[in-house]
């Protein structure tokens, strides 16, 4: 038995649940992060229409782990803000509920962080094109940041709904860490929060 291991599922699983399907933990975790700011939703979704939706941000993620040939951060770029307008598209097709770009960032960039955090041990490729993943925007980080001069956003980051200033705010927060990878930088300060 390797300790290791068993030490690591046993925090997954108080995390994450013990659903032994981490992709799919990990998708409805993050969208727990960001479910508390989308207001009137519980009248208005049913399980159906939840996995309708969750079932649609799976199928980016897991295209960007098995199929997709990015070459560059900008490629990365594009796919990010046309899942994000899609999320957006897919919440009102279903449940003609308009959620932000805010709220639609929060729900794929945690997804991305909490999937690759659990490691392509577990998830095959969770670590794919994690050089561009995009630092997942909320108050916590927000605050820290300050600290490297990346100002905070003017409304808060659940009420954000213009991609152009989501991707302002990523470009500050690349520059503050350049030379490096953001995603990594923020795993790290946010690990020191809390």
């Amino acid at each position: 038995m390797n300790v290791t291991d068993e030490t690591n599922r046993l925090w997954m699983g108080l995390y994450l649940g013990t659903n032994i399907d981490y992709f799919d933990a990990c998708v409805r975790r993050a969208y727990r992060d960001c479910n508390r700011t989308m207001h009137g939703l519980s009248k208005r979704i049913t399980k159906h229409k939840y996995n309708q939706i969750h079932d649609y941000i799976k199928t980016e993620i897991d295209y960007l782990f098995q199929d997709a040939k990015f070459s560059d951060q900008k490629e990365f770029d594009n796919w990010h803000k046309k899942s994000c307008h899609q999320l957006i598209y897919k919440f009102f097709e279903v449940l003609g509920y308009k959620i932000t770009i805010g709220q639609s960032q929060k729900w794929l960039n945690m997804s991305l962080k909490y999937l690759f955090a659990v490691g392509s041990k577990q998830i095959k490729n969770s670590n794919r094109f994690s050089q561009f993943y995009h630092v997942p925007i909320d108050n916590l980080i927000q605050i820290e940041f300050l600290k490297y001069g990346v100002p905070k956003l003017s409304i808060a980051w659940s009420k954000l709904n213009d991609y152009n200033r989501y991707f302002e705010y990523q470009t500050d927060v690349r520059n503050a860490f350049r030379g490096k990878v953001p995603f990594l930088e923020e795993l790290k300060i946010f690990n020191t929060i809390r």
